[in-house]
Order: structure tokens, then sequence, then C-alpha cells
């Protein structure tokens, strides 16, 4: 594991041009990491990115070029990505998630996800993550 200062995290040196990238969604959605990813995307050589029930303000229609998004529906804020034309929408239920991360429906060469701190044991929980994140970090060349 490498340590970096989120103020001075340059995604462009971990994400490739061309990677999937999944996130944790709802309360899981690791905001500082999702705000990066839209304020560094032209750095970023065109990028796509699957979006679960999202809830932020994070992604706006007008200010997510270079990243195709694609979602599992209009749950929460994605419902406006929908209707602006700046999301598609993989028809899936919630439960298939994980599994289409797993086959390579859903890429995913990057994670993105939100941790609680270590326990005792030097572990670390997805908690409220622990959907379709899970099988997003066993998938991914990088997990940040």
């Amino acid at each position: 594991m490498i340590r970096l200062d989120a103020a001075q995290l340059r995604l462009a040196d971990w994400i490739r041009p061309g990677d999937g990238i999944v996130m944790g969604q709802g309360t899981a959605e690791p905001l500082t990491l999702t705000e990066a990813l839209v304020r560094q995307r032209g750095e970023l050589g065109g990028v796509r990115a699957f979006l679960a029930a999202m809830f932020s303000d994070t992604f706006q229609p007008g200010a997510v070029d270079g990243i195709a998004l694609h979602g599992m529906g209009g749950v929460g804020t994605n419902r406006r990505l929908i209707k602006a034309g700046a999301m598609d929408v993989v028809p899936c239920h919630v439960s298939q998630n994980a599994e289409f991360i797993g086959d390579g429906t859903i890429a995913c060469d990057v994670a993105l996800v939100q941790v609680a701190p270590r326990d005792e044991n030097g572990r670390y929980s997805l908690g409220l993550g622990a959907d379709h994140t899970r099988a997003a970090v066993d998938k991914a060349r990088v997990v940040i």
C-alpha cells in the first residue's frame, strides 16, 4: 500500500487512457476521489466510469466530458445525467453489478473506494460499501 495526501493525488499517475473505473455508491461514494476524477478528467485521456446509485452533485451533465459514464439506471442524481444524454444505462438489477464486474461486462481497471480506519488487526472495512465494491476491489488493476 502506498499512502498519498489527497491534495497531492494525481490520478493520471494511476489511471490510464481507456480505463474502466468503478466506485462506491450512495453513502460509500469516495467523494474526495470522485471530485478529483471530475476535476482531473482532462488529464486522463478518456476513461469510462460506472455509476451505481449516486446522490452527490459530483457528476454534472456539463462537466463530464472525457468520462464515458454508464450506470445501472436513473437512481438519485444519475437521473439528470441520463436525461441530458451524458450517461448510458446498463440494463441490470443492482444484484447483478458484482457479477458484471467480475465477468468484465462492467469494465473495472480502477476501483475508487472509501474505507473505515484500520481495525486492531490492521484490516480495513468497506463499511456500507460492501456491495459491488468488493468485486471491484478484486477485479481492479489499481485500487485507490
